[in-house]
């Protein structure tokens, strides 16, 4: 091959392969920022319409993202029938930490929370 010929093909397999790694970076941004920002607005919208079961689905997904662990604890707060065993949930504060409980199991008029921290002073009576 001469020097010309071998230079294109090298200049073409540059050009392919900043392609595809601009295709990946593309790729990775999406999953990492679009479609979470998509999910918090939908399970948003959701809750506005009170459609919560749906809502909970997108928002356990969601993880951390954003406000959604908030948004969700409000939501099983106010509609106990959503909360399923083995969620874990943060609300309420002892000594200035958030306090995380586990939903150990559900029942058709309530559901039993254990908390994941000892949330008690020990004092001499």
């Amino acid at each position: 091959m001469s020097v010309s010929k071998t230079s294109k093909v090298n200049s073409r397999i540059i050009r392919i392969a900043a392609s595809l790694v601009a295709a990946a970076a593309v790729i990775v941004l999406c999953l990492l920022f679009v479609v979470p920002f998509a999910k918090y607005n939908i399970a948003k919208s959701l809750v506005r319409k009170e459609k919560y079961d749906q809502a909970v689905q997108m928002l356990v997904s969601l993880d951390d993202y954003k406000d959604s662990r908030k948004m969700l604890t409000d939501v099983l707060l106010r509609h106990t029938e959503y909360m399923q065993e083995g969620m874990t949930l943060e609300f309420g504060k002892f000594e200035g930490e958030p306090i995380e409980w586990f939903v150990v199991f559900t029942e058709d008029d309530g559901v039993c929370l254990l908390s994941t921290k000892i949330c008690f002073d020990l004092a001499a009576f």
